[in-house]
């Protein structure tokens, strides 16, 4: 179920971006940063608090990104070598032509879905 969940360093980021939506689970920052599960909502707490950090699913983050800043992400399949081997890569895009991509291969569609998500977060770092 982790997997499914964006990692510590990047919710990290989503937090300090505004990221405030509903959520099924959230980091508490006091100690090994562990992924917990929970209905009660953190939110009101989320970015006044350095004790919980809300775990966003990468499906809210991608939306958030869309909703919030007009900003898309997508990983594509880039080719089939062998039995059990592929290439992916992601690219980022706004609705006003502007994009941005990856050259550099993934071996899984996860790790292009969060070298997707860690380009989205630098670009509205930069804005």
């Amino acid at each position: 179920m982790e997997k499914e969940f964006v990692p510590y360093e990047e919710a990290w980021e989503l937090k300090h971006l505004g990221f405030d939506e509903p959520f099924f689970g959230y980091y508490h920052n006091l100690g090994l940063h562990q992924l917990l599960l929970s209905q009660r909502d953190l939110r009101a707490d989320n970015n006044d608090s350095i004790e919980y950090c809300v775990a966003p699913t990468y499906s809210q983050a991608f939306r958030w990104f869309r909703e919030k800043y007009d900003l898309y992400g997508e990983v594509k399949l880039t080719s089939v070598n062998l039995p059990n081997e592929s290439d992916f890569a992601w690219y980022a895009y706004d609705a006003s032509g502007n994009d941005w991509e990856d050259n550099v291969f993934q071996e899984t569609y996860e790790e292009a879905e969060l070298a997707c998500l860690q380009k989205l977060i630098e670009i509205v770092k930069t804005k």
